[in-house]
C-alpha cells in the first residue's frame, strides 16, 4: 500500500527534526500542503524540517535535454518521462521564474507525479495560506543535486 497523504497517528509535539530526501520532489500541490501540515503538527516548538525538491535548475537541464533528444540523441528515462508529462518545458521555466508551483506527471497514483519544482514563493503562500506555524530559515540551490529548504516551527 502506497501512503501518499499523512495518516496523523504520529503524535503532536514529538521530532526535534523531519528530513525528507525527494519526497516533495513529486508531490502535488494538495499532497505537499498535506504534508506541511503534518509536520507543523509532529514537529516540537522551533523543530526543523528539512527536505529536497526539484527547482529551477532541474527544469534547465530538462530544457537542454528536450534539445538534445530534439537533435536526436538519447537521454536518460527518467528525463524522457518528465518531458513527456511537462509538456512545454519553457512555459514551466516561466511560471517557475514567476514563483508558482510546478508539478506535472500524474501517474497512477494521485497527489504523486514525476516533478514538483517547489519554488521559495510558491513554498511561503502555502505556509501562509494555511496559517502553518513554520518559517523559511534557509533555501539553497546550489550545494546538493535537489534544492533544500530548512523550515522552522514558531
Amino acid at each position: 500500500m502506497v501512503i501518499i497523504l499523512p495518516d496523523n497517528t504520529l503524535p503532536p509535539d514529538r521530532f526535534d527534526l523531519i528530513v525528507g530526501w525527494s519526497v516533495f520532489s513529486h508531490l502535488s500541490e494538495y499532497s505537499a500542503t498535506a504534508w506541511l501540515d503534518e509536520m507543523a503538527r509532529i514537529l516540537r516548538p522551533n523543530g526543523y524540517c528539512v527536505f529536497s525538491t526539484w527547482g529551477g535548475r532541474f527544469l534547465d537541464r530538462l530544457a537542454d535535454e528536450q534539445a538534445q533528444l530534439a537533435a536526436g540523441n538519447e537521454i536518460h528515462w527518467y528525463s524522457k518521462n518528465c518531458i513527456e508529462s511537462a509538456g512545454d518545458i519553457a512555459v514551466q521555466q516561466r511560471k517557475y521564474a514567476s514563483g508558482e508551483f510546478i508539478w506535472f506527471g500524474e501517474g497512477p497514483i494521485e497527489h504523486y507525479g514525476n516533478v514538483c519544482a517547489l519554488h521559495p514563493n510558491a513554498l511561503f503562500r502555502i505556509i501562509t495560506k494555511h496559517n502553518m506555524p513554520l518559517q523559511i530559515v534557509e533555501f539553497d540551490r546550489q550545494t546538493l543535486s535537489q534544492d533544500i529548504f530548512i523550515l522552522q516551527r514558531n
